[in-house]
């Protein structure tokens, strides 16, 4: 025994190692291989939820949500419950959405009947040569009035409609500040107050939707003017931006978060019973998150506020 060669032992040893070496990595392979194809269809409901919701997304962003945007056929489980409540809350909120703009439609033509009536009536009695020089100024203020309201009108279809790139007028801001500077300033010096005009850089030439844009800068600058019991609303306009500027007495912090919300009134209108619904800073607002332009707002108590909108050359209107 004590001379008997160890070779055959040794050579019988090392085949063992290997085999259970060549074992183990099959063992280890096979593990691998089935671990991945179970994990990648226990997570495929996850990833098909994720690319419809990716889409749904998208959808709501570009505002082309339509019905059976979220569908699909799901397993019966816990992915499955979860997908079918999704594709119910978007079909309830694609029947919002057709409500919503059905609803503004109808009230949209029964606001511009009576409109078209007053405006042709205006015309008529501004015709006529017995008017002193008063009376002829309030016939140009309610004009001024009524074609407003008809702005507001197309303002609310537009944004229902999101049709903000196939406008019927498209303009650059520097008109919509000329065209309506008469009538700021006119408001601004009923309430003794100086309006002033300021260009800074190049002049921005882009065009945009002018009723969008006008109805942007009239809720601005009356909004500030209506807010400011002394002093001057400024107006600036920068190559990509511009700003309206108060010397009112500011808007507190915790008011700041409410401010665009619809219906909100800050303190200081409320105290000074300033005329308002709350309604002019939320529609700037929705304008502003339609055109993916950005709007912002500082303020201090007793120092005024400061609103900008910083526009995005790239979403102009091509003429």
């Amino acid at each position: 025994v004590l001379t008997r060669s160890q070779y055959e032992f040794e050579n019988w040893e090392r085949q063992l190692f290997i085999e259970g070496i060549a074992l183990l990595t099959a063992i280890l392979l096979v593990t691998l291989v089935l671990g991945f194809w179970i994990a990648r269809r226990s997570f495929r409901p996850m990833d098909l939820l994720l690319d419809e919701t990716r889409r749904l997304n998208r959808a709501l962003k570009e505002g082309r949500l339509e019905a059976g945007s979220f569908s699909g056929q799901w397993a019966q489980n816990e992915i499955g419950e979860l997908a079918e409540s999704f594709q119910i809350t978007t079909d309830r909120l694609h029947q919002l959405l057709i409500s919503e703009r059905q609803f503004v439609s109808e009230v949209s033509h029964e606001l511009r009947t009576p409109l078209t009536v007053i405006s042709t009536s205006i015309e008529l009695l501004e015709q006529s040569k017995n008017l002193d020089l008063h009376e002829r100024q309030i016939l140009q203020r309610a004009s001024r009035t009524v074609r407003r309201m008809k702005e507001l009108v197309g303002v609310f279809i537009n944004l229902v409609r999101h049709d903000t790139t196939h406008a019927e007028k498209i303009a650059e801001i520097a008109d919509i500040i000329e065209e309506n500077e008469p009538v700021w300033r006119h408001e601004a010096e009923a309430r003794g107050l100086q309006l002033i005009i300021e260009r800074h850089g190049a002049p921005h030439t882009e065009k945009y939707n002018a009723i969008l844009l006008a109805s942007v800068l009239n809720n601005l600058v009356f909004n500030a003017i209506r807010y400011t019991a002394h002093g001057h609303v400024r107006i600036v306009l920068e190559p990509h931006a511009f700003s309206v500027i108060d010397t009112g007495s500011g808007i507190s912090a915790a008011e700041k978060e409410r401010i665009f919300d619809t219906g909100y009134r800050g303190e200081s209108g409320r105290r000074q019973e300033t005329a308002g619904y709350g309604l002019g800073l939320s529609i700037a607002s929705r304008i502003c998150n339609v055109l993916d332009w950005q709007i912002t707002m500082e303020s201090r108590p007793g120092a005024g506020t400061t609103f900008t909108v910083t526009f995005r050359p790239e979403n102009g209107t091509p003429s």
